[in-house]
């Protein structure tokens, strides 16, 4: 069996990226005001996406955080 390797390239939607990160897409808008979360790019007038690199990086980022919290 083929094991599925994980993307780390190309761009995440709204729809598909709430879905990966299980919150709401108001939630996603707040952290990125914040500065909590990447910035989308605008790929045309009408879509706007993460690049999924930079999603990935956050999660790793949010994984290693709660390690270290749970450490404590």
């Amino acid at each position: 069996m083929e094991t599925m390797q994980p993307v780390t390239g190309g761009f995440i939607r709204m729809r598909a990226l709430t879905q990966r990160i299980p919150v709401a897409k108001s939630t996603i808008w707040n952290w990125v005001q914040q500065g909590k979360f990447p910035r989308p790019v605008k790929l045309s007038e009408s879509v706007t996406a993460w690049p999924v690199a930079e999603v990935a990086q956050w999660e790793a980022a949010k994984r290693d955080e709660a390690r270290k919290e749970g450490c404590h």
